[in-house]
């Protein structure tokens, strides 16, 4: 759910709730969240609520946010901590979003889950290895990777060492076998097949308004040329222009350019039910080696 208060927008799921604003100077975002807050504390006050505010925490974002200081007063005059990362929603957040926490994180959880089904090898059949791995250690992976997929390579990759290492438990693989040979062995995608598929379908259940509103708005559809070419017909989104690394990474440039690449093979004219993209997008992105090429 997403509300306004004041100049501030704010997001609600269960009882976490996010207040968040941008602004052209630390100060102007500083007193616009300053009014909301208080807004917000005034409206529980006069509900008999109270706002646990030692829970309550503010994170600045941007390419220099980790430096900021200014923080929001209580009702009672305390200041509200500054952090750095803060988890929401199972999700580990950093004010720089690289998501190294977050991907680090993971690495722990697949390593326990990993460790423990290795020691008990030898109690589990060979399609309960698999189905092992596919309900305990996958999701692991996949929760949040639409988010997390624009973090550095380098974290990226760690994560495919575990992947690999899963593959090789799940399928009696030996150790030195070939990643391109895993993915085989288990008629499984690459973790990035995985997120770019996820990342795809997201965009497309936007395109088609499954999403909240306040992503659907961001993606707007590209004007069809005048004339008459091979991509006329096509469904493209118009793509806003992004001038650092960190506006590329937001959604509305992202899932455009994202879309309009994947386009280039699709060619979708019309759009079709969410199976039929899903079924049609894992054809198209499956994995084949080319490490030897």
């Amino acid at each position: 759910m997403e509300r306004s208060v004041g100049n501030s927008s704010i997001h609600l799921y269960a009882d976490d709730t996010i207040l968040y604003t941008a602004g052209t100077s630390p100060d102007t975002v500083l007193t616009t969240l300053q009014d909301s807050f208080q807004s917000i504390q005034s409206h529980l006050s006069a509900l008999g609520l109270v706002l646990n505010t030692t829970k309550t925490k503010i994170m600045w974002f941007g390419r220099s946010g980790a430096s900021q200081t200014g923080t929001i007063v209580t009702a009672d005059g305390r200041d509200l901590e500054i952090v750095k990362s803060y988890k929401y929603l199972g999700f580990w957040i950093d004010s720089n979003l690289s998501f190294k926490e977050h991907l680090s994180k993971i690495q722990t959880k697949v390593k326990a889950r990993l460790s423990f089904l290795y020691r008990n090898r030898s109690s589990f059949t060979s399609s309960a290895k698999l189905s092992l791995v596919q309900m305990t250690v996958l999701p692991l992976f996949d929760y949040g990777d639409t988010i997390y997929r624009s973090a550095c390579k380098g974290a990226l990759d760690h994560l495919d060492v575990l992947y690999h290492s899963a593959i090789r438990f799940a399928t009696n693989a030996p150790y030195r076998t070939h990643h391109c040979d895993l993915y085989s062995l288990a008629n499984w995608p690459s973790l990035e097949t995985r997120r770019n598929i996820h990342w795809l379908m997201f965009v497309y259940k936007t395109l088609l308004g499954l999403t909240p509103f306040y992503l659907t708005q961001l993606l707007q559809l590209r004007t069809p040329p005048t004339h008459n070419t091979r991509s006329a017909t096509s469904i493209l989104l118009k793509i806003p222009k992004a001038h650092t690394s960190f506006g590329r990474s937001a959604f509305q440039f992202a899932a455009a350019d994202s879309w309009n690449t994947v386009q280039k093979t699709l060619q979708i004219k019309t759009f079709v039910s969410p199976r039929t993209f899903n079924v049609t997008i894992i054809d198209t992105l499956a994995h084949s080696c080319s490490c030897f090429a």
